[in-house]
Parts: C-alpha cells; structure tokens; sequence
C-alpha cells in the first residue's frame, strides 16, 4: 500500500497509531496536520492526485483531535486569514490539462506559526476536497462516488468559518461545487451557482481586490457553458 508518512519519528508513531493522541500537546498535533497539509500540496503540484488524497486524509485525521476539543470555536474567525493564507504560493495552473472547466486548483498553504483552529480545519478540508476532485477528474466519468466525495467536502469547508470575509475562498469553494454538480448532470444547481459568482466576481472587482481577481481569472471560461445549458426561453 502506497501510503505518505511524515519524517518525524513522532508523527509516524501518532499516525500508525502506536502513540495515543492524548499523549501529545495540542501543537504538537497541530504541527503534523499542517505538514501534511503542506504535502499534500506538494503532490498536487505534481499532479500525484491519489497520493494528495492520502496525505490530506491523515492531515484531517490528526486535526479532527484538536477540532473536537475546540469545537465551540469553529466559526469564530471573522476576518480574511483564510483569503491570506490562499495568496501565499504562485498560483500554478494545472486544470487546463485536466477538465475543460476552469478548477480553482491551488490548494491552500498553511504558515507554521499559525494556529486559528477555524481557518486550519477550512483548508485542510478543502485542500482534501480538491484532491478527491482532480483524482475523478483524471479517471473521467467512471468516479461519480469520489465526484459526490469532492462536493461533500467542500459543503463542509464552506461552513467552517464566517465566509463572508474570506471572498476569494467563497468564490473558489462555489466554484469547484459548481464544476462537479455541472459535471454529475445537476445543470441547474450549476448554473444557479455560476451565476451567484458573477456577483462575488463584481464584488472584488468594486473592492480593487487584484491579487484575489488574478486567482480567479479563469472563472470566465465557466460562462459559456451557462448560457448553453440555460433553458430556452
């Protein structure tokens, strides 16, 4: 089995199960989520999607420790850290090779000095999210279970934390639901959603949001088919 183990000699005894996680410090934990996190990035960089899926599953695994002893406190963040931490890297395009849609498929870098449990637990579902998403994505229309697994996790991301500060990840979340939900046959509900995003994509064009708009360039590419779906008047 192809599985991603961290370095360290802690986090490979706490994933294997060798060390209970009430033995270990709350950052200590949360220090192997976020490096598993940030290689999960790195297989998406290499477009190893299985293996993106595996990492950013263990990252969840060990966050979810910190989540529910923190649960009271999701939702708290009422600022646009999220949106700070997704213009960290270089945005590298890899979706025009893979879907003819345009896919926000930049995962989201996690700083190591952070530790705002809400906005870790946004990204580390949605990095796993756009994982399960560019794996169906490259196995084509045979994987309507790991499509409907991408949606799921992404509902979920988008209700961690107040997403009406953090513009660029509400946009990219809708989005790719978007994608999947035209890619599944909901036409719709598709639909539906690429039109709200139009809105949000005025609001940052209203707000001189430039770095977020260079993120989401590509969203135009989406509208075509909008209109060629869109019942007849």
């Amino acid at each position: 089995e192809n599985t991603v183990e961290p370095d360290q000699g802690f986090f490979t005894l706490l994933r294997r199960g060798a060390c209970p996680t009430h033995k270990f410090s709350t950052p200590e934990i949360m220090k192997a989520s976020i490096e598993l996190n940030n290689r999960t990035l790195a297989f998406l960089s290499l477009q190893d999607f299985q293996r993106a899926v595996e990492s950013s599953v263990h990252a969840l695994e060990y966050h979810r420790v910190i989540a529910a002893s923190q649960n009271s406190n999701l939702g708290s963040s009422a600022h646009d850290l999220l949106d700070q931490c997704m213009l960290l890297s270089q945005p590298e395009q890899r979706s025009s090779g893979i879907s003819k849609a345009f896919v926000y498929d930049q995962g989201i870098q996690l700083p190591p000095t952070i530790t705002d449990s809400a906005v870790i637990t946004a990204a580390l579902i949605f990095n796993s999210a756009l994982a399960h998403h560019l794996v169906a994505e490259t196995a084509g229309s045979h994987c309507l279970e790991t499509f409907n697994q991408a949606k799921a996790l992404y509902e979920v991301a988008y209700n961690v934390l107040d997403i009406d500060e953090n513009v660029l990840f509400q946009f990219a979340v809708i989005n790719n639901i978007a994608v999947v939900d035209r890619k599944i046959g909901n036409l719709t509900r598709s639909n539906h959603y690429f039109e709200h995003l139009m809105s949000l994509l005025m609001l940052l064009v209203d707000q001189g949001c430039t770095l977020r708009l260079q993120r989401v360039k590509g969203f135009l590419v989406n509208l075509p088919t909008v209109i060629e779906t869109a019942p007849a008047a």
